[in-house]
């Protein structure tokens, strides 16, 4: 329900029913919001509520037609007044509060059945834990990787922060797979297929490269812009970036992004043609065996980059753990997550269940 309309009236009502028809105490009453602010004010609002009825007992109070009715119910009468007088009376009891609020409480309260620390240490947040343990995670990997990778990784994510940030929003949600996943299997059939089209992509480049720069620099087809098409500048570029690949011992972890000047969709792109000439555009079988390996090794540079977030994001989840449990510290999400998996045995539910047979939501569109 929108705001305005309504939501904390109603709880605040419904609270007032539940102590006088089911005589539920104040504290068997759980009462769920937000925010610690929201927590104040529904509790103030249920407070005045109460005061009103008592109010209205006693011959004041407002004039509210579902709350007079609401007392003629339950009859206006000495118990009535007992009850609510109680009910504010203990309303500081009263077990209104934050969804990470009431989550630690019951685990304090249920330690054995929840698994939770006995000692626990909440932590606002968990920033500077996993900033450490990404960085820790980013020299054991990276620091022993050879030039050509590190390269690559640098220019993925530039530093441990960004990697942390790839990692994005869901490193609680165990149930959140990475798609597409990929094995090891895969990634060394891709890298076995890339260095067979590497070598010959080697070996044509030697016999054939003077010949195809020659094609690429005559061709009266090939526009000769230097940032969309084929510019004498841009393609002096690629030639010698094709000439230090042929020179490399293995598939370099990054291409530079000049050579796809060699490959066949982009000689055939529209932005590539001069649409004035009527001349074929060039072509050559190296164009295509270069897409093809460009093609490959994009595909395993991709695999590779999914795999290390997985990797990442695995330790990560594993060295919070372990190390939060070192300390006994708990953050605000493994609130959650422990009173979850301690719910799902039953006998901590039904606990629960008993101890607080009404629970209120407010706002709960918001999750």
């Amino acid at each position: 329900a929108s705001a305005g309309t309504g939501k904390t009236y109603t709880i605040a009502l419904l609270f007032l029913r539940l102590l006088l028809e089911q005589e539920l105490a104040v504290d068997e009453i759980l009462v769920v919001t937000f925010t610690d602010a929201a927590v104040e004010e529904l509790r103030g609002r249920i407070r005045q509520r109460i005061r009103d009825a008592v109010d209205v007992l006693e011959g004041g109070g407002p004039n509210d037609p579902l709350l007079h009715a609401l007392l003629d119910k339950a009859g206006r009468n000495e118990r009535t007044k007992v009850l609510l007088n109680d009910a504010l009376t203990r309303m500081d009891e009263a077990a209104v509060r934050t969804i990470h609020s009431f989550c630690r409480r019951m685990l304090q309260e249920h330690a054995v059945e929840s698994g939770a620390p006995f000692e626990m240490e909440l932590i606002d947040s968990e920033t500077v834990l996993r900033t450490r343990i990404i960085e820790d995670f980013w020299r054991q990997r990276f620091y022993p990787a050879g030039e050509s990778e590190a390269a690559w990784v640098q220019a993925q994510w530039q530093e441990p922060a960004a990697l942390l940030a790839a990692l994005g929003g869901h490193l609680e949600r165990e149930d959140v797979e990475c798609l597409p996943q990929i094995s090891q299997e895969e990634q060394a059939r891709l890298a076995i297929e890339s260095a067979r089209l590497f070598e010959e992509v080697r070996q044509q480049w030697r016999q054939h490269g003077k010949d195809i720069a020659a094609l690429l620099r005559e061709s009266k087809k090939l526009s000769r812009d230097n940032k969309k098409g084929y510019g004498l500048e841009r393609l002096d570029s690629a030639l010698a970036q094709m000439d230090t690949l042929a020179e490399a011992a293995e598939p370099p972890w990054l291409l530079g992004k000049e050579l796809e000047l060699f490959t066949s969709s982009k000689i055939l792109h529209p932005d590539s043609l001069k649409k004035s000439s009527k001349e074929a555009p060039p072509e050559h079988p190296f164009f295509d065996l270069f897409e093809q390996f460009q093609q490959t090794q994009e595909k395993l540079l991709n695999s590779r980059k999914i795999a290390l977030l997985v990797e990442a994001r695995d330790e990560l989840r594993q060295e919070l753990a372990r190390r939060k449990q070192e300390q006994n510290q708990l953050g605000f999400d493994d609130l959650q997550t422990l009173l979850a998996k301690g719910l799902e045995g039953g006998e901590l539910a039904r606990r629960i269940a008993r101890r607080l047979p009404v629970i209120l939501v407010d706002e709960f569109q918001d999750t």
